[in-house]
């Protein structure tokens, strides 16, 4: 199953895990995965039915930029990238 590795803003929705695997075959099945054991955790990641502009996703050390409609394996790592902003 794949691995999504939870950002640090995040984990107090997963009970401080840094990490967990949920069976999905693609970054939109693996989200809805983890809403389903971490309610909230979707509104963070998203606005309406898309990532938020403010992440990237990450898949097996690459940008994906296909973002939700990634295609991901049992091995697939998933990482979640927030953009931090100020100055």
């Amino acid at each position: 199953m794949p691995t999504i590795f939870i950002p640090t803003p995040l984990r107090e929705l997963t009970r401080g895990k840094a990490s967990v695997t949920v069976s999905a075959s693609s970054v939109r099945e693996a989200i809805q995965s983890l809403e389903a054991v971490f309610p909230g955790i979707r509104e963070r990641l998203c606005e309406g039915d898309k990532i938020r502009p403010n992440i990237s996703v990450m898949v097996d050390g690459q940008v994906s930029h296909l973002r939700m409609r990634e295609k991901l394996s049992k091995e697939s790592e998933v990482h979640f990238v927030i953009a931090i902003s100020g100055g």
